[in-house]
């Protein structure tokens, strides 16, 4: 319970420093000059009007990355903490949790599942 907390806290810290990403302040003025072109101003603005859905779309993958590696990172210490608690190292751990309570499939599990994704492999 107090871990599924902790979690909870962090990824809602997460998720606050990450909406500030796309909104907050970075130093550039809407009407200072990007660029002259033949002797026309392309402003600041003009640029982030322009460049507005691209960027929200690599603020959008920027987030989705570091929320990924975010939740890697909570899984790797959770894991890393239940090891240490059990007194053993991680490679044990995992050996003892998972590969000792993981059967392997039958011959006919594993041929029940290529007779219904064979359509699938053409």
């Amino acid at each position: 319970m107090k871990r599924n907390i902790t979690i909870s806290v962090l990824i809602v810290a997460f998720a606050t420093v990450i909406s500030c990403s796309g909104s907050c302040p970075n130093g550039s003025d809407d009407k200072g000059t990007a660029a002259i072109v033949n002797g026309q101003v392309i402003t600041m603005g003009d640029l982030n009007r322009a460049a507005k859905d691209v960027l929200a779309k690599v603020d959008t993958q920027i987030y989705q990355i570091k929320k990924k590696v975010l939740d890697s990172l909570v899984e790797e210490r959770i894991i890393a903490g239940a090891a240490k608690a059990k007194g053993v190292n991680v490679d044990e751990f995992m050996a003892q949790e998972i590969d000792a309570k993981v059967t392997p499939p039958t011959d006919d599990e594993v041929k029940a599942l290529y007779d219904a994704r064979k359509g699938a492999m053409n």
